[in-house]
């Protein structure tokens, strides 16, 4: 009788000390661990993601914290989870592996992430939300009082900055650094697709995902990524795709099987150069609809 081969662990959890035999599964069977990351510490300095100068990092709140000062708290707790794929090729199917959900006191517009320096947060940064803010705030109680292209553009940028945001606090930040820079000098957006909806139901959440889109250009561990987040609060939804230019933001659309499709929402960029009564049309979209908002990849859920 042949004798029985033995597995072979391929790492031990740091925080249990199991043994890992499931080499594909980034997270501990066990407990949940981040095998891959552990548990991230959150640094008091470092590079900003805009300056790129090393200064004191502060506690940027994603959505801003005149939001929270607006509309109040609607949970006392929020949820965060994490899924990697197992492998990524595209058109076979994909195991997909999701971490155990983190929960923190607080509602999702307390959420926060250090990874700017304190000049940046107070000067264009600021200037963005207070641009931003009557706007967001008619829209998020679903109203449509965008009256102009100029404040198309103005909420754009508001919805790029905190879809950067949720990229941060995804741990997955693929977002460019020259369009970080575009952002900061007040430069057109170049590579991101833009929208808002209204919903039928209040409803506080995010979603961010990266995802890697084989294209036939340099090696294959070098895939062109096409980054995808919205975010719900209360009656609006927001929704912001980027690649890294217009150009590779339509190939990677189509090479993943959505070119031509047409999103629930409504484009806020780039301008179509159509009326903007033909464009701002409130719809009342469901929970399926801001669904369909996904692309076939792995996810940050909030």
């Amino acid at each position: 009788m042949a004798p029985v081969e033995q597995s072979t662990p391929t790492q031990i959890c740091r925080r249990c000390k199991t043994e890992v035999f499931d080499c594909d599964n980034p997270f501990c069977e066990n407990c949940g661990f981040d095998l891959k990351y552990g548990v991230v510490k959150v640094p008091t300095s470092g590079q900003c993601i805009y300056c790129q100068q090393v200064e004191k990092l502060t506690d940027e709140h994603i959505f801003g914290k005149w939001l929270i000062k607006a509309l109040g708290r609607v949970s006392q707790y929020r949820f965060h989870s994490v899924g990697r794929p197992e492998r990524l090729v595209f058109w076979e199917p994909v195991d997909f592996h999701r971490s155990d959900p983190l929960s923190a006191v607080g509602d999702l517009l307390d959420s926060t992430v250090r990874n700017v320096c304190e000049r940046c947060n107070t000067t264009w940064m600021s200037d963005i939300h207070k641009i931003a803010q009557p706007l967001v705030l008619q829209l998020v109680k679903g109203g449509w009082q965008v009256h102009s292209h100029e404040e198309c553009i103005a909420l754009s940028r508001w919805v790029a900055m905190v879809a950067i945001n949720l990229e941060c606090h995804g741990r997955i930040l693929k977002t460019t650094q020259h369009q970080r820079t575009a952002l900061m000098n007040g430069h057109p957006l170049d590579g991101w697709q833009v929208s808002f909806g209204n919903l039928r139901d209040s409803w506080r959440r995010s979603y961010v995902q990266s995802i890697g889109v084989p294209l036939g250009m340099g090696t294959e561990n070098t895939p062109l990524h096409i980054n995808n987040a919205y975010f719900c609060i209360d009656r609006a939804v927001f929704h912001a795709r980027s690649s890294i230019s217009n150009g590779m933001l339509q190939m990677a659309t189509m090479a993943v099987g959505l070119s031509g499709a047409r999103l629930p929402t409504t484009p806020l960029w780039p301008s179509s150069g159509r009326p903007l009564e033909d464009l701002l049309k409130g719809v009342n979209l469901s929970s399926s609809d801001v669904q369909a908002l996904t692309l076939p990849g792995g996810s940050v859920q909030g």
